[in-house]
């Protein structure tokens, strides 16, 4: 059932309802993809209402992105993702 305009709903759960209506007969790299994208703001802001996510949030969202490309890219064997 979706949510009413009075529920609160958390990214997960958001994300779970996303994919139960959109991800029908779509590939699964499709559900991975979205499952892993909700999964990096959930592990850098934590599983919040979706509705209280800020521009700090977002912040510290982009900063863990940063710093995940940069470990990626100074590990050893790294395709270099900051080379062009």
């Amino acid at each position: 059932m979706a949510p009413t305009n009075n529920e609160r709903v958390k990214l997960s759960e958001a994300v779970a309802l996303y994919l139960r209506l959109k991800g029908r007969e779509r590939p699964a790299t499709f559900r991975r993809a979205a499952e892993r994208a909700c999964g990096y703001v959930i592990d850098a802001c934590r599983d919040k209402d979706i509705g209280e996510y800020t521009r700090k949030d977002a912040n510290a969202f982009r900063d863990a992105l940063l710093e995940k490309a940069w470990w990626a890219a100074a590990s050893p064997g790294s395709s270099g993702l900051c080379e062009r």
